[in-house]
């Protein structure tokens, strides 16, 4: 069953499309097709979406909301949301942000919402926290705690070059595989 995912993402520093290329790499385990987008890029061709069974969006905390870049894709999808074309597509979000909290779950729920107004089917993170005895044999757990989408804390005086913990790593290529498994049972 062929399954397309397609991952749009902004960020100014390099985390969310660090996360966003580990995100791919776990749908691609399931998916035929993932793309990766920049909001910038995608925005001035949404008609790429089409096809995509899940769309998994991508965006820094920034302010306890996303980038002023991504909210100018979502507010580009005003035609798209008339016409209901994203209806029944699966859809995920990830964000980061340079403390545990940040006031990601706010961006995560302003992802949520928007996804709800396209009419998607939301899903969500299914690691539990780090407690071993309910990820076993899976070496990776949910170490913010949000079960509404992926986030991640990441530190920002790392200059240039971009790293992120093997946990971290783990739980971005399980998060993406996860959203690719419920766009297949969705197809």
């Amino acid at each position: 069953m062929m399954v397309k995912v397609a991952v749009i993402h902004h960020g100014n520093y390099g985390y969310t499309k660090t996360i966003a290329e580990y995100i791919a790499l776990g749908a691609k385990e399931i998916a035929i097709t993932v793309e990766l987008y920049q909001s910038s890029e995608i925005e001035k061709n949404l008609s790429a979406l089409d096809d995509a069974n899940a769309i998994i969006f991508g965006s820094p905390t920034y302010f306890g909301s996303v980038s002023a870049e991504f909210k100018s894709f979502m507010d580009s999808t005003s035609q798209l949301w008339l016409k209901q074309k994203w209806k029944d597509k699966v859809a995920a979000a990830f964000t980061c942000a340079n403390s545990p909290s940040g006031d990601q779950m706010s961006t995560l729920m302003q992802l949520f919402i928007f996804a709800s107004q396209h009419s998607m089917i939301w899903a969500g993170s299914d690691l539990m926290p780090k407690m071993q005895e309910y990820n076993e044999g899976l070496e990776v757990y949910n170490k913010l705690g949000s079960w509404v989408g992926f986030g991640l804390a990441v530190r920002g005086d790392q200059g240039e070059r971009i790293e992120l913990e093997e946990v971290d790593i783990k739980a971005a290529k399980h998060f993406g595989k996860r959203i690719a498994k419920v766009a297949k049972k969705f197809k």
